[in-house]
């Protein structure tokens, strides 16, 4: 959508082009993650479409907690670049996706590595203790935040200097929604991270004369290809010869099952006129794809902070504070369409 392109998209270009090495002739992606969330595979695509785009030529292929092996470490040593996955993923959370990237950090201390953007959350201050001793030993680490929340605890209780700028899902290449079929497309989470009262949404909705439907996108993926994907992760993993012959169509199968991803994110998405949701990412894509929707928080705060920090500007794009709120909301005049 040619308004998030001209600013947000746009923004993020120019800050990337400060913070990452002006020529890079190769990169490894760290821990990437083949997930049903839709979210992860877009940022993924977003950091894959922008090296495309600002390093072409650049050689690129990755490292995750399914395929990572001891014998690795020499393909990584002789990467130009070592780019940290974005998103939610940086503090405890998801704690093991955050030993990681931990542990690679660690063990390539003296390379060039770039965290990519995150938004960071911590109930345990001893964890983020730790995590920033760990931090003040790199010789070169570049973090980039995605929200001004994030960027305030990074200044806090990080050494450097965090860098501030949008998600990688808007470095995408431009992507189009489909014909609307119902009035309301209701996606919220159901993981861990849930915060808003769902049953009190969907009562609203009841309350309502219109159609609409309910669901998330953790309740279907590509079986077949997230299978081909692990199989190449289990080769890497296990056969250090491979690594010369598959590393390349290692990061096509995870690309594959990516678009993949995203495509089923948009189909979700594209059914309503307006989308009610409580994932950052539905959030993204509807603003990527000129979709007015309403936003509620998740329980870490990220959803707002994102909102706050990047798309309080789109009048398509409405935050709010509760199911109560949303009830009054819908009373009113609808969200203008995206221009």
């Amino acid at each position: 959508m040619t308004q998030v392109r001209e600013t947000i998209g746009a923004e993020l270009d120019r800050v990337l082009g400060e913070v990452l090495p002006r020529r890079i002739d190769s990169a490894c992606f760290i821990d990437p993650p083949a997930s049903p969330n839709v979210g992860d595979p877009v940022i993924f695509l977003g950091q894959l479409d922008y090296m495309r785009r600002a390093h072409p030529g650049c050689r690129m292929w990755f490292v995750d907690q399914a395929n990572y092996a001891p014998h690795m470490d020499r393909w990584i040593e002789r990467t130009s670049v070592l780019l940290v996955q974005g998103g939610g993923n940086f503090g405890d959370i998801w704690q093991e996706t955050h030993e990681f990237c931990l542990r690679i950090l660690q063990r390539f201390a003296h390379k060039t590595i770039v965290q990519l953007p995150v938004s960071i959350h911590f109930s345990d201050p001893a964890r983020a203790s730790r995590t920033a001793g760990i931090l003040a030993g790199l010789r070169d680490f570049r973090l980039m935040t995605r929200d001004q929340n994030s960027q305030d605890y990074a200044l806090q209780h990080f050494p450097g200097e965090p860098t501030l700028a949008p998600d990688m899902a808007f470095a995408m290449a431009p992507i189009t929604r489909k014909d609307p079929v119902v009035d309301y497309v209701c996606l919220l989470r159901s993981d861990r991270e849930a915060a808003a009262d769902h049953d009190a949404i969907l009562d609203v909705l009841r309350g309502l004369n219109a159609t609409f439907e309910v669901g998330d996108w953790l309740d279907e993926t590509d079986h077949d290809l997230l299978a081909a994907d692990a199989r190449i992760s289990s080769r890497l993993n296990r056969r250090p010869i491979a690594m010369w012959f598959q590393r390349g169509a290692a990061l096509r199968a995870r690309e594959r099952y990516s678009r993949g991803r995203l495509a089923v994110g948009i189909e979700r998405l594209s059914r309503g006129r307006t989308v009610i949701t409580d994932r950052l990412h539905a959030h993204v894509l509807c603003c990527l794809l000129g979709i007015p929707h309403f936003v509620l928080d998740s329980f870490d705060g990220k959803v707002s902070a994102m909102h706050r920090t990047w798309t309080h500007a789109f009048p398509f794009a409405r935050f709010v504070e509760s199911p109560a709120a949303l009830a009054g909301l819908l009373q009113s005049p609808p969200l203008p369409t995206a221009p």
